[in-house]
Parts: structure tokens; C-alpha cells; sequence
């Protein structure tokens, strides 16, 4: 029997639930408590302690711990062999986001104790963590995923495809949103997103836009999904200030006579303006683009780190095809894993399931500052420093950077989930190299090669 990760909804990986039961049966009884007194669910009897699991087998809490570590080491060990052969059933997420429930998976491996261990040990090898709101969700970054979903703000109708870029920019899906239950709610009308919670003015925005920018009150009820009277509908609109009543000609219309955009997305419109227009201050090019496309200044931000904008001596925005200069924008905060020697830096990586399959590495935006890959998209790759065979790509997107495959470097060094490696970029001479700088002692590739039997 096979499963998937996410229950149907962005399937990322599958794995025959047999393999994994038996990987955990073929651990001694001493290592199986060890290993599910961190889940909190006793293999036997309510061992759940260092102490009482020491009592029963006569050992130390100490070596109940030592085996609990290597045993972790051991059993993640099994498991990568075992996705490796199974290789042909993943399919990898097309977001950066992947979501579990971990209930859900505990039932699907096993309905006893040891669905729950496999569960929990399989998702933190795969560098899964709880959401601290909903912990029976389990997703890579949790943090940033909230983040990233937090800043998703509505002020009106978006079309379709700019809600789709938007949700792309930030590395989400709609199933995603769905099945984690943050983030905005929003409804899908035709080919526009509209707020939930404003759904009624939103509809009459898209209303007064299919007829031309006014409609009679009549004209909008007929049009609602809802029933509502004419007086609840006025006094329901007179409270907001983007539409306006011309009692002249007993009609509602748009409050700045704007309707809805013609534009795709953000940045053909901020493209046509300054094409038009000319040079804008930053303040006068965002009053302009809200003017003709529903779109909000953080996505105007990220527009404004296209290749074809740029600023002039003066500080305004124009295009660089008439003497604009690229925008190479504020220094990002220097996140603690990244750091800079003269013409070197450095990036250090904790080895996860993604590392070890050879999929791209998303990190900060630091990294692509620092090189000088200020525009969207840019990239710069580095030709290896030693004898491995492998060319590595650093790419600026606008969600952060990213860096290709090292999964050459995994599988030369022996990696497994939990060792960490420093990425060394010289800029000077675009050369990289790599160190495996796992030196403390719980290091899973230490323990490992510690504890072979255990």
C-alpha cells in the first residue's frame, strides 16, 4: 500500500507503509522505547522516561539516552535507503511548502504506538516541523510559512493571475492556504480573487466594472448572489469611500471614477506608466498603478526589482532603456548563517531531505546582495575550487535566493539528515568549495559511524 504525505492535496512524497513498519521492527526493544519516548507514545506498558526505561533493562538513564541518539542516527539511516528505493513514487512539491498531518500518516504506517513513532521520526528527517498553532501540522519553515502567508493582503479585486503571482512570489498554494487554515479567505468570482469578508463590495466593484463604471441600485441587486433590499444596499455602500451616489442620475459609481485593470499583472501596468508618464517618485508611481490596476505596494516593491526599472540621479523611477540605473536597494539583514571574509563567503547549510535528494536550496536574501544580484531574476554560477565535478548556481528570485543541486556533495561526503556543511563562494575568481563542519557530538554522521550495531 502506498500513501501520500498530504492527503491528496500537493502530494510530496510516497513510501509503502510495510517498509517503514519493518525498518522500526527489525530496532531491538530497548532502542524501539528509546526512540518513542520522544513521541510520547509507549511501545510498552507507560515507559516513557529515560529513568523507567532504564529500570526495566537494568541500565543507566544515560545509556538509554545514548541509545536513543544512536538509534535516531540509525533509524534515519534505513530510511533514506528506503527512499531511495522507492525514488520513483515521490513527487516533489511544486511549492516550497509542504504540508502534513500527522495524524493522518501515524493511521496510515500502523493504528498502534508505532505509526505514531515512524511518523514523527520520518517527518523530522525530512526537516518537517509542527506549526505552533496547529501542531497535527507538520511543514518545512513554519515560521516562514506563516510569515509568507500573514503578509497576503486584499484591498479589493485582484484578477485571477496577479493573485497567482503573488501566491508563486511568496512559494504558496491555494491548497496549501486551504489546508494549513491562515492567511486570507478569499473567493474566486470569474476571473477575480475578492476578500471574503468584503465579498458584497467586492461584487459591486466587479459589477460597476462589467457596466461601464455606474449601475443603478436595481441594476446591482439583480446581479447579487444575494437577496437585499435597495435601502439595505445603499446604506450598506454609503459606508464605503470607493463608491459614490450621483443622485443627478439615481446611479452608483466609483468614488475616482477608476475601474478595474486591463493589465495581466503588476508590472506591464507599472511598465506602461513610466513608458507614458516619465520619471515618478516612488509616492507618484504607486498613486498611478493603484489608479488603473488593484494591486498593493508590496507587490509595486517587488515589481520595482525588475531588470527593466531603474532610478535616475534624482532619485525617481524610470525605465533603464532611456539612462534609469538599476535599483541595487538596501542591504538585507545579515542572517547568522551567512558571513563574509574579503573575497569569500560562506553559507552554512543543515543537511536535509532536500539536500540529500538534489533538490535547489532556498536560502536568504542576503546571498544574492552580497553578490550583486540585485535585479529579478538574476544568477551567477561558480566553477568548482577541487576535483568535483559540479558547476553551482546562485539565483536571485523574489521570494529570496536559491542554489542548485549539491546533492554530489552528499553523497561524496556521506551525508545524512542533520549534518551541516559551510558553502564557500570566492567572488574574486567565482570558485566554490565546501567543508563538513559537524564537530559536536550528537552529529547523527558521527553517531552513526559510533554505533554501527546499535
Amino acid at each position: 500500500m502506498t500513501f501520500d504525505l498530504t492527503d491528496g492535496i500537493n502530494p510530496v512524497y510516497a513510501i509503502t507503509s510495510e517498509e517503514l513498519l519493518e525498518i522500526f521492527d527489525r530496532l531491538p526493544d530497548m532502542a524501539k522505547e528509546a526512540l518513542a519516548r520522544s513521541t510520547h507514545q509507549p511501545v510498552s506498558g507507560d515507559r516513557t522516561t529515560l529513568d523507567a526505561i532504564g529500570k526495566h533493562y537494568g541500565v543507566s538513564r544515560e545509556r538509554v539516552r545514548q541509545v536513543q541518539v544512536a538509534t535516531q542516527a540509525t533509524f534515519e539511516k534505513a530510511v533514506l535507503q528506503a527512499l531511495g528505493n522507492y525514488e520513483s513514487l515521490m513527487i516533489q512539491n511544486d511549492t516550497e511548502y509542504q504540508v502534513v498531518d500527522i495524524e493522518m500518516l501515524s493511521e496510515v504506517i500502523s493504528p498502534d504506538s508505532a505509526g505514531a513513532v515512524i511518523a514523527n521520526q520520518f517527518l523530522r528527517l525530512l526537516g518537517f516541523a509542527p506549526l505552533e498553532s496547529a501542531p497535527l501540522i507538520w511543514c518545512r519553515e513554519p515560521e516562514r510559512l506563516l510569515t509568507a502567508m500573514q503578509s497576503l493582503t486584499l484591498d479589493g479585486p485582484v484578477l485571477r493571475s496577479e493573485w497567482d503571482q503573488r501566491l508563486a512570489d511568496l512559494g504558496l498554494s491555494e491548497e496549501l492556504m486551504m489546508r494549513v487554515g491562515v492567511g486570507p479567505s478569499v473567493v474566486v468570482v470569474g476571473d477575480y480573487v475578492i476578500r471574503a469578508d468584503r465579498e458584497r463590495a467586492d461584487r459591486v466593484t466587479l459589477i460597476l466594472n462589467d457596466l461601464g463604471g455606474e449601475a443603478t441600485t436595481e441594476q446591482i441587486i439583480d446581479l447579487l448572489p444575494e437577496e437585499v433590499s435597495a435601502h439595505a444596499l445603499s446604506s450598506y455602500l454609503s459606508r464605503y469611500p470607493q463608491f459614490a451616489r450621483n443622485n443627478a442620475r439615481r446611479v452608483w459609481t466609483f468614488a475616482n471614477s477608476a475601474t478595474l485593470s486591463k493589465y495581466p499583472s503588476a508590472l506591464p501596468a507599472i511598465l506602461d506608466i513610466l513608458e507614458s508618464d516619465g520619471p515618478l517618485t516612488r509616492n507618484q508611481l504607486m498613486a498611478r498603478v493603484r489608479e488603473v490596476h488593484p494591486v498593493t505596494d508590496w507587490r509595486v516593491s517587488q515589481c520595482l526589482t525588475d531588470s527593466k526599472i531603474g532610478r535616475m540621479p534624482d532619485g525617481r523611477i524610470w525605465l533603464v532603456e532611456y539612462g534609469a540605473v538599476r535599483d541595487v536597494g538596501v542591504e538585507p539583514q545579515q542572517p547568522e548563517t551567512m558571513t563574509s571574509v574579503n573575497n569569500t563567503i560562506g553559507v552554512r547549510i543543515t543537511v536535509d531531505h532536500d539536500f540529500l535528494r538534489g533538490s535547489g536550496l532556498n536560502v536568504q536574501r542576503w546571498l544574492s546582495w552580497k553578490l550583486g544580484l540585485t535585479v529579478v531574476p538574476s544568477e551567477m554560477s561558480f566553477e568548482p575550487l577541487d576535483e568535483i565535478e559540479l558547476v553551482v548556481t546562485v539565483r536571485s528570485i523574489h521570494a529570496g535566493s536559491t542554489i542548485s543541486s549539491l546533492r554530489e556533495v552528499a553523497r561524496r561526503e556521506s551525508l545524512v539528515a542533520g549534518c551541516q556543511v559551510v558553502i564557500l563562494f570566492r567572488t574574486d575568481t567565482r570558485l566554490w568549495n565546501y567543508r563538513h563542519t559537524c564537530e559536536q557530538q550528537d552529529c547523527p554522521r558521527r553517531l552513526s559511524s559510533a554505533h554501527p550495531d546499535s
